[in-house]
């Protein structure tokens, strides 16, 4: 027998699909950005199938659900507010994966607060499920690059199959081969996890078989990439090149990833456990309808925090705007001071491989020796998301697959006569124009970092707090063929000390 009337039930269903539905109209921009990926991005087109798969799940323990007892809990107010407030942290800092977690995190948050610990243990699976919703994992896309390649040349030697690999170029003597980033594997490693996750807490009642079944099925799927572009690149060499290069290869991905999953599931049947008879807990079960006063304080509390963390975003966004300055006169190229001439339209400029600002110049500086140095600004709208993010997996100053190869140091210039000094990262980047000695630094208002980490942090921060201001890219690059290219940069600060403090903002730069 279950706890609560039937009228009260009846309230308490009430107010739990009200706040839902409150819930996804207040938050229906990152809602809309978790569907817009299904359809626009192979990789997470398993997302659509995620909600009605959770729907089921949820239908087939309502029998579960109502034999417990339904006591709104204060827990659920708490995790709701450390939700909302990683939503309000990764909004303004731009980061949507967190916002997306951070959306479903609140669904979950709300059953909690509403129906009580004991419902929710019932029903805890289906609304943890709901995370596979949302387009995660991009960051795994280089290291999984990394285990393809190591794969497939590791197995080509093996099958006696001449393979030399640069980076993420493969080369045998019929062509050349690059483990791109669509070659990572990430679509079918998720769906995979997706599908041995729903198998797993069908098949096994035991959540340490549970893990072990999903965190093989992971291993299998990694290596079974590899086999996947060692396949293409062995089929490819054994045809001269007539099979392997074309739709074929992505037929045979397909088909390798259906007989990989079915042949996991088949094995893992070995140890199928049977279902575990139903009992109500009635012990635990205490007698009553919850008390009418605390619940309407934590529906009240719900209510607020649902509608109150994007209205507070929105008036700070607001108060931030209203202070910011035009964005054509947020960014000034000074004229070159001392030995240096400049600014100068150069098509060759290094640049890093940023988009989305709201305004961004790349020029050129010679001193008196005819050496040159290229400097790159980009500024960016405090609280962009999507394209519009300054730290994001697209923004990189190098092509991702070389991290492995770069070795970066901090770098302290001096920046003008007192002793005060600008803290940089440099590196060698490779190119095709030739290699460049690069130093970069980040700055958000008036604040200098040179960790990608603390630069979101602190774009949050100043979004939040209603600060003015933007957010932008500093970078200053010279031919890494000249002996003379790092004293060469600290000289071009040295001279311009004022603008580059400013980040070439026009109150630090006098033309």
């Amino acid at each position: 027998m279950s706890t609560g009337t039937a009228p009260q039930r009846g309230v308490q269903v009430a107010a739990l699909t009200a706040l839902i539905v409150l819930l996804l109209f207040a938050y229906r921009e990152t809602l809309y950005s978790i569907g817009a990926k299904w359809f626009t991005d192979m990789t997470y087109s398993h997302g659509g199938l995620v909600v009605p798969i959770s729907a089921w799940l949820l239908w087939r323990c309502r029998r579960a659900v109502a034999e417990t007892s339904w006591t709104p809990s204060v827990w659920g107010v708490v995790a709701l507010l450390l939700a909302s407030l990683a939503w309000l942290v990764a909004r303004a800092a731009g980061v949507l994966v967190v916002q997306q977690l951070a959306v479903v995190v609140m669904i979950s948050s709300v059953v909690l607060a509403v129906l009580g610990w004991q419902a929710y243990r019932q029903m805890a699976f289906p609304l943890a499920f709901l995370v596979f919703a949302v387009p995660f994992g991009r960051a795994l896309v280089p290291a999984l690059m990394q285990v393809t390649a190591d794969i497939t040349v590791t197995v080509l030697n093996w099958t006696g199959v001449p393979v030399f690999r640069e980076g993420m170029l493969l080369s045998i003597p019929g062509g050349d081969f690059e483990v791109a980033r669509a070659c990572s594997g990430l679509n079918y490693l998720m769906t995979g996890v997706v599908l041995g996750t729903l198998y797993a807490h069908l098949t096994y009642t035991g959540w340490r078989k549970r893990v072990a079944f999903v965190a093989v099925t992971v291993a299998v799927l990694i290596v079974a990439n590899g086999i996947r572009a060692y396949l293409t690149v062995a089929i490819a060499h054994w045809s001269d090149m007539r099979y392997g290069t074309g739709y074929d290869h992505i037929v045979l991905g397909r088909v390798l990833f259906l007989v990989v999953v079915l042949a996991v599931f088949w094995i893992g049947q070995r140890w199928r456990d049977r279902p575990a008879t139903h009992a109500a807990p009635a012990a635990a079960m205490p007698a009553g309808d919850p008390p009418r006063r605390m619940a309407s304080l934590i529906m009240a509390a719900c209510v607020l925090l649902i509608v109150g963390t994007p209205w507070y975003l929105s008036v700070a966004a607001a108060r931030s705007s209203a202070k910011r300055m035009p964005v054509e006169s947020s960014l000034a190229l000074p004229s070159g001071s001392g030995s240096w001439q400049g600014p100068r339209d150069a098509a060759d400029s290094w640049r890093p491989m940023f988009t989305g600002a709201a305004i961004e110049r790349a020029t050129t500086y010679v001193d008196e020796s005819g050496r040159r140095v290229d400097l790159y600004v980009g500024v960016y709208e405090l609280g962009g998301s999507g394209e519009a993010e300054m730290i994001s997996y697209r923004n990189r100053l190098y092509p991702q697959e070389h991290r492995s190869l770069l070795a970066e140091r901090h770098v302290a210039p001096a920046i003008d006569g007192d002793g005060g000094q600008l803290a940089v990262r440099e590196l060698v980047v490779p190119g095709a124009g030739g290699a460049r000695v690069v130093w970069y630094w980040y700055m958000v208002g008036g604040e200098v970092t040179t960790s990608r980490n603390v630069a979101k942090a602190l774009e949050a921060l100043a979004l939040i707090s209603g600060q003015a201001g933007y957010a932008r890219i500093v970078t200053l690059a010279g031919p890494a063929s000249d002996p003379e290219a790092a004293r060469r940069l600290a000289a071009f600060v040295a001279d311009h000390g004022s603008c580059v403090r400013a980040g070439f903002a026009p109150q630090g730069c006098t033309g």
